[in-house]
């Protein structure tokens, strides 16, 4: 059937024709070409009869329709295939709620295969699909909302999204389209960002320097609560405000703060660094020092200061400290010259006499005398002694602290060391009520090796303590020795027992670590002493690698126990026979008798030179040089032995006093070896401080001899100095 611009009446006819044809249960196809806009359009019609009405169903067949299926088709696929590759998820609902659209992207958030299993899932999770009613409803009200929610999945696990919900119409009805967004990596990202920005925050503010950050603009954009600390405030925002009024109105330099610290922050923002001293104040004008370093960096295309301070207080102090402790320490050390330089010419003022007196009385100890007058020199000579002895402590003490004294090691005899230091403290007993003891172990070396003038020094103070602070009772000395591994080596074992005054512990930790203490003053203000000797013991004692206890329990008494590595020189040992002997007291109180007279040999050949200013001086070296035959001749002066020298008279040895008023033994002595004079000049002196030795060695001397004069010493130097023709 073909109609052509078909009109109503002629379309109304045709109908009419072909529903003649028609019965119940039965349906008639029919081709029909219509032309519709000018274009023939075929056309396939389906008639059939349905509750007494005639239903007609038109559609459009062959080229036409395909072509228009085709084109529809393909707008179709494009914007599916433009959806599915966003990354956004896509869904669309009905106004009623009910799902009809969503993009592969939604599946994939879903983790199902199809938008059905999709939809069904939708539909069968009550819960959810009603919250998102819920975003729909509020959408079609406001025409957009949007939300963070939960994606539910599959598997039951969600996934965060941003959905934003927009109202649209289709056909005239209201549709919602829903664009989500997967919220994860950028939630985790803002939790990284936070957590670091916390831990930035953690350890700038735990920092234990304060920190601030200036923005380009100048200003302080941020800073540490230890700011608001350091200087008494209460928050941080105090300080930002009031940062200018924490410094004083200008620097130590004498520059305005405001204006230095701008400079200093445009210096930093230009040349990225700038490092310098500031002086701050709190709000009550304290000064607060510091050191302030400013580093820029940049963040999102800015510029910024990292402004680190330093609290130069602590500095500032240790500073002063040491300035102080350095001033001290030189004020200490021009002190302890002065000391040493009046310890050295009080020492050749006391040892001036102190030769004369024991000079004297070892000349006169050489002849013949009645035993009365014997014995008599015999205690001038020992208590000239015991003065030495004091004398030597104070000299000592100045070694000691100068950190001068050293130990001079060589063989000497057990047997004489006991002999000598009983017969030096026996003067203490006078006629107090009291026993001295001595035990002497059979097994101590014969001969030992070590400094035994130090180690009697050690003896000798130990002993005359226990005897000054025990008026009554028993004194007790026991020596003893400790093998050790190799048979050469022993311990040297010193014990002295008193049942003296006592001390208690704070008194025995004084007598060694403050010099010149002695306790109980008051009560003990008749004992004779100086307070030195126990401090020097100590000191002693540490030198030669040794150890001192002591145990004292007041009104009971004191033991002291002295400990010295020494070498057994010979492996010989004292016995029991020499151990008895040494232990008879009274014995060794015979032995107190006159000191020994030497064998001397006669150097009738030798020629001598005293030079001293001092009378007596000349008059015991004479006394003492008498016996060796020599021809002896004086000087008075340093000039004078000069003039002797210049005039050609040689000599074996030239005995030159140190100190002399006008020209002293130092001078003359370099004066006659710049004539040429070689032959041995020994000093005679007094002075014996640390650094004698290399005072006269430097300066032209062969070697001294000390004040009061040794015979023994003196004996020495003849015998090596003057020779035989």
């Amino acid at each position: 059937m073909l109609f052509s611009n078909p009109n109503e009446s002629r379309l109304s006819k045709a109908v009419d024709t072909i529903l003649k044809f028609i019965y119940p249960g039965i349906i008639l196809i029919l081709f029909v070409l219509f032309v519709i806009r000018n274009e023939l359009t075929p056309l396939s019609v389906a008639v059939f009869l349905f509750n007494g009405v005639f239903i007609l169903v038109i559609n459009i067949l062959f080229s036409k329709c395909k072509k228009i299926l085709l084109r529809q088709r393909g707008d179709y696929e494009l914007a599916s295939f433009i959806l599915d590759l966003t990354p956004l998820s896509i869904e669309v609902w009905r106004d009623c709620g009910e799902l009809i659209y969503c993009n592969k992207k939604t599946l994939e958030f879903a983790k199902v295969g199809s938008f059905e299993n999709f939809k069904n899932d939708y539909e069968t999770n009550i819960e959810y699909s009603q919250n998102v009613q819920k975003f729909i409803s509020q959408t079609l009200d406001e025409g957009y909302h949007r939300i963070e929610r939960e994606f539910q999945q599959s598997d039951e696990k969600t996934t965060p999204l941003d959905t934003h919900f927009h109202k649209a119409k289709i056909e005239n009805s209201n549709i919602v389209l829903g664009f989500s967004i997967d919220m994860t990596e950028v939630n985790q990202s803002i939790e990284r960002e936070r957590e670091l920005n916390e831990y930035n925050e953690l350890l700038i503010s735990s920092a234990p320097y304060v920190v601030n950050i200036w923005d380009d603009s100048q200003s302080i954009a941020s800073t540490t609560f230890q700011c608001a600390l350091m200087f008494g405030l209460t928050s941080r925002h105090e300080f930002i405000k009031r940062f200018y009024e924490l410094s004083p109105e200008t620097q130590p330099c004498g520059s305005n703060s405001t204006e230095l610290m701008d400079e200093n922050i445009r210096t930093a923002f230009d040349s990225g660094y700038r490092r310098f001293e500031w002086m701050h104040q709190k709000l009550n004008g304290d000064p607060m020092p510091h050191e302030i370093t400013l580093v820029r960096f940049k963040r999102q295309g800015r510029s910024f200061l990292f402004a680190y301070y330093v609290d130069l207080r602590p500095l500032k102090a240790l500073l002063a400290r040491e300035q102080k402790e350095e001033r001290l320490r030189q004020i200490a050390e021009e002190e302890s010259r002065a000391k040493t330089r009046f310890l050295a010419r009080m020492s050749h003022e006391v040892r001036t006499p102190m030769n004369a007196v024991l000079g004297i009385t070892d000349i006169q100890l050489q002849k013949e005398h009645p035993m009365e007058t014997e014995d008599a020199f015999l205690r001038i000579h020992h208590a000239s002694k015991l003065l030495l002895a004091i004398i030597n402590d104070i000299l000592d003490l100045s070694k000691v602290e100068a950190g001068k004294m050293v130990i001079l090691p060589e063989k000497y005899e057990t047997a004489s060391l006991i002999v000598d230091t009983v017969q030096m403290n026996l003067i203490y007993i006078g006629e107090k009520e009291l026993e001295f003891t001595l035990r002497v172990d059979q097994n101590l070396p014969l001969t030992m090796y070590g400094d035994q003038s130090r180690i009697k020094q050690v003896l000798n103070n130990v002993i005359s303590n226990a005897l000054k602070y025990t008026p009554r009772g028993t004194v007790e000395l026991a020596l003893s020795a400790i093998e050790q591994e190799n048979p050469n080596d022993i311990i040297f074992v010193i014990e002295v027992t008193d049942t003296g005054i006592g001390m208690t512990d704070e008194e025995v930790a004084q007598m060694f670590e403050i010099e010149f203490t002695r306790h109980n003053v008051f009560e003990n203000r008749s004992i004779e002493g100086s307070g030195l000797g126990m401090s020097i013991t100590k000191a002693i004692v540490g030198l030669m690698n040794g150890q001192i206890e002591v145990t004292s329990k007041p009104g009971v008494g004191t033991k002291f126990k002295i400990t010295i590595p020494q070498k057994n020189h010979t492996g010989e040992k004292i016995g029991f026979e020499l151990a008895q002997k040494l232990q008879d007291i009274e014995e060794t109180k015979n032995l107190i008798r006159k000191v020994e007279k030497k064998t001397i040999e006669a150097m009738p050949h030798g020629r001598i030179l005293v030079v001293d200013d001092v009378e007596t001086n000349l008059f015991v070296v004479e006394g003492l040089l008498m016996p060796y035959q020599l021809e002896v001749n004086t000087a008075e002066s340093g000039q004078e032995a000069i003039d002797l020298v210049k005039s050609g008279e040689e000599y074996d040895i030239i005995f030159m006093d140190h100190m002399m008023p006008g020209v002293d033994g130092l001078e003359a002595t370099i004066r006659i070896r710049e004539s040429g004079y070689t032959k041995p000049i020994v000093a005679l002196t007094a002075n014996v401080t640390e650094g004698t030795s290399n005072l006269f060695l430097s300066n032209g001397f062969d070697g001294f001899v000390s004040k009061p004069i040794d015979p023994d010493k003196m004996n020495e130097v003849l015998i090596k100095y003057v020779k035989c023709p």
